[in-house]
């Protein structure tokens, strides 16, 4: 059973879903795009991730320190600087 998802608009026809769900027994966390039809109805897209629920404070502190950094720039990454 899944629990009641989270839902982050992303654009003017997609949302980004974030659930817990048993998935062939494990315990996931989902983080997924899902594309919105004519119908207003939502269907999962192949964009997105499922991880064992224990991984993802590791990916937490992950995003933390990238959000807490320096933005890179691009023109340097590029030239492998």
């Amino acid at each position: 059973m899944a629990s009641d998802p989270t839902e982050i608009r992303k654009n003017s026809t997609e949302v980004i879903r974030v659930e817990r769900m048993r998935y062939r027994g494990r315990d996931v966390i989902d983080v997924r795009t899902y594309a919105e039809l004519a119908s207003g109805e939502l269907r999962p897209t192949h964009k997105g991730v499922s991880m064992a629920t224990a991984t993802w404070p590791a990916v937490v502190a992950a995003i933390q320190k990238a959000l807490e950094g320096p933005v890179p720039d691009q023109d340097a990454a590029a030239d492998g600087q």
